[in-house]
């Protein structure tokens, strides 16, 4: 079923879809029989799933999430671990959601990954997807790239600020910026308890401002997450609301403004790592220079023993 990637039509909000979809995956919803049982959740692993579902039950955000003293860090037996540069970023993590780890990656592996890519779109092994931007998931079709998100120099910081071990749930590679609006992953890629996602975010070339850079929203991710029921979505028992995005969009801009936030945007370099807070607002620039590239690839993770769905589309996120 790879067309519902590239799919935009009345079938794509269509509950019963949704439904058959997840039983011909049905294998990647195993995972979830015993978290529901441990969750209290009484339902089908197949049926749809929401904010909804956890009214009322406790939720314990990771242990960064809350104020932590540099002397917790320090004692903390990983930390010593990471050289003064990560040292330095973590101890902003909580305040800023988001460090950025400069040259991480060597070009050698960066031209490895835009080589597959490139092969991987010629012989059409995979296609953008219904954004004409985002080519999901190749990771699924290529060794380099699974090797490169399972780097453990990366997954030791992931798993340091969510203290528990991280599971790669999806790669976007991108030729051209996005131009998404600010949005945040959570709403998109949910969990419960809440705040168990993460994005690792590569330069796949060096990154100029007119090619549509990549901005963030430094703090945001301290604001409370956002639900259907927050930003309006009329969902109902056989339809998906599709608006939803575009009500998320209004929504996350109307914070933005009443919050009085402001962007910062990295004009990164090739091998370049921002690593975001899964609440963190984020978003595509404007390209400017259409003749211009923003080679990149997103990897969000979650982590292991959490219940992960998508908020919007109220589906349980395949693993």
């Amino acid at each position: 079923m790879k067309w519902i990637q590239t799919y935009t039509g009345f079938w794509r909000n269509l509950r019963l879809l949704h439904f058959i979809y997840n039983y011909i995956n049905r294998q990647k919803l195993k995972r979830n029989k015993d978290l529901y049982k441990r969750f209290g959740i009484n339902k089908s692993v197949y049926s749809s799933i929401s904010s909804k579902d956890f009214i009322g039950k406790p939720n314990r955000l990771p242990w960064l999430d809350y104020p932590v003293t540099p002397e917790k860090l320090v004692e903390h037996p990983v930390y010593m671990q990471f050289d003064k540069s990560v040292q330095s970023a973590l101890l902003d993590w909580h305040k800023n959601g988001f460090l950025v780890l400069p040259s991480f990656y060597k070009d050698t592996i960066i031209d490895k990954i835009n080589q597959e890519i490139e092969l991987l779109l010629e012989t059409e092994m995979l296609q953008f997807n219904y954004t004409k931007r985002k080519v999901m998931n190749a990771f699924q079709y290529s060794e380099i790239i699974r090797q490169t998100i399972q780097d453990s120099r990366l997954k030791s910081i992931l798993e340091f600020i969510l203290e528990n071990p991280v599971i790669p749930f999806q790669t976007i590679n991108f030729i051209q910026g996005s131009e998404q609006a600010p949005h945040s992953d959570a709403i998109h890629m949910s969990t419960y308890p809440q705040g168990n996602l993460i994005a690792a975010w590569i330069a796949l070339e060096d990154i100029q401002l007119e090619a549509g850079a990549i901005a963030y929203y430094p703090g945001s991710h301290q604001l409370p997450y956002l639900t259907n029921k927050d930003i309006g979505a009329k969902n109902n028992f056989l339809f998906l609301d599709a608006n939803a995005n575009l009500k998320h969009e209004i929504k996350t801009a109307k914070l933005i403004k009443d919050n009085h936030l402001k962007p910062s945007i990295l004009t990164a370099k090739k091998g370049d790592v921002l690593i975001w807070h899964s609440n963190l607002i984020h978003r595509g620039l404007p390209i400017q220079n259409p003749k211009l590239t923003r080679k990149s690839m997103v990897t969000h993770y979650f982590t292991k023993d959490v219940i992960c769905y998508h908020e919007i589309s109220e589906r349980p996120a395949l693993i």
